[in-house]
């Protein structure tokens, strides 16, 4: 007899109506990524109106991912009944929100006060973080009142040094993890082209130009941005070379193998502390891809054992 299957809840980021930039979808795709190279789970089981991504992984698991969109802005605003969803945390945190629908950033919704500091944090309890690739951009999440639940939480895991030294001078247990982009697979590695692509970087050579960053992907859900940051990544496995100044086009580069040439924007980007060192280091690269992977496999399993077993 077929042993019986169960669902577990996991929560995937939304950007519709508070970010422009396809980049973060990049970050989604990297976490997906890592759940189907885990082996662990026999399927992932998407919305019905994403559901020609639903996929078999291990036919032998008793593990269902049931993939539940959430506003990485607007997390409250998740359906309380659903139990136990396991996020990962990763990705830069975080806008405001200042409209009783989050939307402020896209239309003329008239502001009012929702929360402390008007951001949305913390997620709401049936949300069970994990925080790995972890970068705090809003100094606002720093507060005093939020330090409770990062200590519940520990260990942080943070995207780039400046994050987890944020965190430790406050007395949160939080440490370096990388960035989860930089466990992209590349299915291409053996249809390197002669392409060449300069993303959000303007150049007079034959390079073919693209932006991460559109009004109208502000106004998409992960229905249609995915699929067009899976297209921009296939691009950027197969390229001969990438000119950028996009952390999440640079990392991924990193991780396909493609030269990368990266342009610094602003000195000092705390975004970039413990990340610009991985461009000329293979062995560093190697080792900070191999102890992101295996954090992010240990911490979900732990998860899933204790919330579904």
């Amino acid at each position: 007899m077929d042993e019986e299957k169960i669902d577990v809840n996991v929560g995937f980021f939304d950007y519709q109506y508070i970010s422009s930039n396809i980049g973060d979808d990049v970050q989604t795709l990297a976490m997906i990524g890592m759940l189907k190279k885990m082996g662990e789970f026999h399927s992932m089981k998407f919305p019905s109106r994403f559901s020609e991504h639903n996929c078999i992984i291990n036919p032998n698991s008793k593990y269902i991912l049931n993939m539940i969109p959430i506003n990485r802005d607007n997390s409250n605003k998740t359906d309380k009944n659903i139990k136990n969803i396991i996020c990962i945390m990763n990705g830069w945190f975080m806008h405001k929100v200042e409209t009783d629908t989050g939307r402020s950033k896209f239309t003329n919704l008239p502001k009012r006060k929702l929360f402390n500091n008007n951001i949305d944090w913390p997620p709401p309890s049936n949300i069970k973080p994990i925080f790995i690739s972890f970068h705090i951009n809003n100094k606002d999440m720093l507060d005093e009142c939020y330090i409770p639940y990062y200590k519940m939480n520990e260990p942080i895991g943070c995207r780039d040094r400046s994050t987890s030294k944020y965190l430790t001078d406050r007395g949160v247990d939080a440490y370096f993890s990388g960035c989860l982009t930089l466990t992209l697979d590349n299915m291409n590695k053996d249809c390197k082209g002669d392409t060449k692509y300069n993303v959000d970087i303007v150049s007079q050579d034959d390079s073919k130009y693209i932006t991460h960053q559109k009004h109208t992907y502000g106004l998409m859900d992960y229905t249609k941005r995915i699929p067009i940051a899976q297209n921009l990544l296939d691009g950027y496995a197969k390229a001969k070379l990438v000119t950028t100044n996009r952390v999440h086009v640079m990392l991924p580069c990193l991780a396909f193998g493609t030269e990368v040439n990266f342009i610094v924007k602003k000195n000092n980007d705390p975004r970039l502390v413990g990340i610009l060192e991985l461009i000329n280091d293979k062995e560093l690269l190697k080792s900070t891809i191999k102890g992101i992977e295996e954090d992010f496999k240990k911490r979900f399993m732990e998860k899933v054992i204790k919330y579904y077993s």
